[in-house]
């Protein structure tokens, strides 16, 4: 994995840890106040908010970045690049 690659995932999971989080306060208040409304879930309900979307955040930047490798052109840089990852 180059470092652009590195850059190009780590900015892809930070953005899908953020509207993730957004739509999970989302559903959180329209669960508690049948409509749109806002408030913070206590503690322990954020901390399991956070960590579930952390996790599928993660999960969705690497499958990302696997199948985006996968499928780059043979003759590109990035895919000789990453053909020799796997050599080494």
């Amino acid at each position: 994995m180059t470092s652009g690659q590195v850059s190009t995932t780590a900015v892809q999971f930070l953005v899908t840890c953020f509207f993730f989080f957004l739509e999970a306060l989302l559903h959180y208040n329209i669960g508690k106040h049948g409509s749109f409304g806002f408030s913070w879930p206590p503690a322990h309900e954020l901390g399991l908010l956070t960590s579930s979307i952390v996790v599928c955040a993660w999960l969705s930047s690497v499958v990302s970045q696997r199948i985006d490798s996968a499928l780059a052109p043979t003759g590109t840089a990035a895919a000789k690049q990453a053909a020799g990852n796997k050599q080494e």
